[in-house]
């Protein structure tokens, strides 16, 4: 492996504005070196924590701790403007082996975009990002996953469509979102959205956890991490489906640490929140999240599922709403995808896509045919046939 101490700085560029675009070859030791940098960056352009490097570090060492990285920026002098965190391994799609960049996110790492600074300069950096990625050889694939739809990546996609490569969308998640709106008290409401019957629903909820219980609930909110109300949490949310499934977070000894990781730097960062509904100190149900701003993102939640006849996730979603909207966050992120539960709290929708870009070598053209025509293709004559049969 290349390691930080013998990083690559070629391809370099000089644009008559003035701006640099560097490549970096290295391991998870460049996020360290750019940490000064890359923060004032995030300050610059009032970035989420999940474009931060703290945040980029916790995804790298937790899930890819070995693989190659490549880091594209850009800068006017030392000034940074731009920049993108890319993974850069050997995968297998459907029997073909491709050379992938893939920005360092996955679903748990929540948004992923290219960082840059707004305005004509940030277009400007952002062209040379992809102007850098242009000239690097070999690569057949690029993927930018889990970003806004109108996010900088979209950029990357315009430049690269204008040069002649093959660029899709692939829609990943929907990202249901609440937008709370003022009440007569003055308070922003998060039941401006539900109908009678739901609101009736939650109040019946409560009463019936109240006599199974024997106690009325309460919540708690925490904003400093402690190792074992972070333990109870992940028992609980393996205790139901998702530990079934194999998809809870203490499943995997990868995601764990990675949870643990994020809950340390969302704390130092200020913005960890952790709400659990509960009984005599029985943690009947809990919720993990991030508040940026006006903004409350939804990370994990899990409840009680010997009690789940009583609604106790949506009793925790109403109360930790209530709490938000006294508190004035004005917009919440339910995160994933629109399911039945989040429909009753909204219809509005964020989607998120993976931007991909193919490289002009025949296998690239190859898996993109494949990826948008051959395989759409053979999925709808299943469809025909299935019925066709009357299935």
């Amino acid at each position: 492996m290349v390691t930080a101490a013998t990083i690559s700085h070629s391809p370099e560029m000089q644009t008559n504005a003035g701006i640099t675009a560097t490549l970096r070859i290295g391991d998870v030791r460049l996020i360290d070196e750019l940490a000064p940098q890359w923060g004032r960056l995030c300050e610059e352009s009032n970035a989420e924590i999940f474009l931060t490097p703290e945040w980029i570090r916790c995804y790298l060492r937790a899930f890819e701790p070995e693989t190659r990285l490549v880091v594209i920026s850009a800068w006017e002098g030392e000034r940074l403007l731009a920049i993108l965190p890319l993974t850069h391994k050997w995968i297998w799609y459907r029997g073909i082996r491709l050379l992938e960049l893939k920005g360092a996110a996955n679903a748990h790492a929540v948004e992923f975009d290219v960082l840059r600074i707004s305005g004509p300069t940030g277009e400007a950096a952002i062209a040379q990002v992809w102007r850098c990625l242009r000239e690097l050889p070999d690569w057949h694939v690029l993927e930018v996953p889990y970003s806004a739809s109108e996010g900088a990546s979209q950029r990357i996609l315009h430049y690269a469509a204008e040069h002649g490569f093959s660029t899709l969308n692939e829609v990943c998640a929907d990202n249901p979102i609440l937008n709370m709106h003022m009440g007569p008290d003055g308070d922003y409401d998060p039941y401006v959205g539900t109908d009678r019957r739901f609101r009736h629903e939650l109040r019946r909820g409560a009463r019936k956890l109240e006599a199974a219980l024997g106690a009325p609930s309460s919540l708690v909110r925490r904003t400093k991490v402690n190792d074992g109300e972070l333990s109870r949490f992940f028992t609980l949310e393996a205790a139901g489906w998702k530990g079934r499934e194999g998809t809870a977070i203490q499943c995997s000894a990868d995601t764990l640490s990675y949870y643990r990781q994020m809950a340390r730097v969302a704390e130092l960062k200020k913005v960890f929140s952790f709400y659990s509904l509960e009984v005599n100190g029985r943690m009947i149900a809990a919720c993990i999240g991030i508040e940026a701003g006006p903004r409350y993102y939804a990370l994990k939640m899990a409840y009680e599922q010997e009690i789940r006849n009583c609604g106790p996730g949506q009793l925790l979603i109403s109360r930790v709403l209530v709490d938000l909207g006294q508190r004035g966050f004005r917009q919440v992120f339910l995160g994933g995808n629109l399911d039945p539960f989040k429909q009753e709290w909204t219809k509005t929708t964020q989607p998120q896509v993976n931007a991909l870009i193919y490289n002009k070598a025949p296998r690239s053209r190859l898996v993109y045919r494949e990826r948008t025509q051959i395989f759409p293709a053979i999925r709808q004559l299943q469809k025909l046939v299935v019925r066709s049969l009357g299935f």
